[in-house]
């Protein structure tokens, strides 16, 4: 493009002189004139920026402080389980070397089909009856034996862990508020198991007149009244024999 353009500029006596303005000159003020164009960009205002960034940081604060909140609990809770299976095998462990060592030593011994624990030998019976009935049926299996009476918390453990062995997930114990309501005494003795020991399960026993006797289900940590009438399984106990 060189084509030229005719103008008039103007002189000090008014008189027009022709000049030539060529097409690259024209071409040359447009593009430096669009060159000084100055085009506004949108600014973000500081207070702005700094309410997003702080609303940013506090969404990946809580994120971060609830991820350590949940994994904080679930350490806790691994940590615990393991310290009370640590605590369930050292007792279980001590029992089993005592028991060893007083039958190597021949001071104690259970019958054939009864399990020894402390001064006592228990026989579990996968046979379902009423709580009556598993009073009557220990009574008869075995002289002095009776119907489980749990007087302490190693017994209790050790009694979970035969039963789950056993193939048992209930079973009866010697206890029965049935005389004085609320006051469960053990059916050997008629002495309270307050005195002695007891485990109830929150919010049990909670079956007034209906609900007399006592329960042992592994699927509970703690004991339930229930109906004596109901059919369970039951474990009969006895005192050791003495071999010296």
């Amino acid at each position: 493009m060189n084509e030229n353009i005719y103008t008039e500029i103007p002189t000090e006596d008014n008189t027009q002189v022709a000049s030539i303005v060529t097409s690259d000159q024209i071409y040359s003020e447009i593009t430096t004139s669009q060159d000084n164009v100055q085009i506004p960009l949108p600014v973000m205002n500081d207070h702005i920026y700094s309410d997003l960034k702080t609303e940013y940081n506090t969404n990946a604060s809580k994120h971060t402080d609830t991820a350590a909140g949940k994994e904080n609990i679930r350490r806790n809770y691994v940590i615990a389980l393991i310290v009370v299976l640590i605590i369930i095998i050292c007792v279980l462990s001590s029992i089993l070397i005592v028991q060893n060592l007083e039958q190597e030593n021949g001071e104690t011994a259970c019958e054939g089909g009864w399990y020894q624990f402390g001064d006592t030998c228990y026989q579990f019976s996968n046979s379902s009856v009423t709580f009556d009935d598993a009073v009557k049926m220990c009574i008869g299996v075995s002289s002095g034996a009776i119907l489980l009476e749990i007087r302490s918390l190693e017994e209790e453990i050790w009694i979970r862990f035969m039963m789950k062995l056993q193939g048992l997930t209930t079973t009866w114990m010697g206890i029965t508020d049935s005389l004085d309501e609320g006051t469960f005494v053990f059916v050997s003795s008629d002495k309270k198991i307050q005195n002695v020991y007891a485990h109830w399960d929150r919010g049990q026993p909670e079956g007034g007149k209906s609900e007399n006797c006592g329960l042992l289900l592994l699927g509970y940590e703690a004991w339930h009244d229930f109906p004596c009438s109901f059919k369970y399984e039951y474990i009969c106990a006895k005192a050791r024999l003495c071999r010296n």
